[in-house]
């Protein structure tokens, strides 16, 4: 017999959850420094020291994003998800996020 699903996400699931919310919604934010850098190279120029502090800052952030996905898909696989109610098009919004979580941080 299969366990039961939870009735609702535990705590560990939640505060990833929002964890990896601010950390994107932080990378959404500050991603110019991305773009100074590519154009910089692009140009052949030497970008400038915080444009490069700020890329790899946004990259390391994008690295942590992707690694606290994958622990969050583990802690839903071991422990599991309440259903989703059946008149909402929450599970085709997850699957859609679920996708672009990780490859966000893998696309560069």
């Amino acid at each position: 017999m299969a366990p039961a699903a939870p009735a609702s996400y535990s705590i560990p699931q939640k505060a990833l959850h929002w964890l990896m919310a601010l950390l994107i919604l932080f990378n959404l934010i500050f991603s110019d420094a991305m773009g100074e850098v590519a154009e910089a190279y692009e140009r052949g120029k030497v970008p400038s020291p915080g444009d490069l502090t700020f890329a790899n800052i946004h990259a390391d952030v994008g690295i942590a994003v992707l690694c606290l996905g994958l622990v969050r898909l583990a802690i839903r696989f071991t422990r599991g998800a309440p259903p989703a109610p059946a008149e909402s098009l929450r599970s085709w919004h997850s699957l859609r996020i679920w996708r672009m979580v990780p490859s966000m941080p893998c696309s560069s």
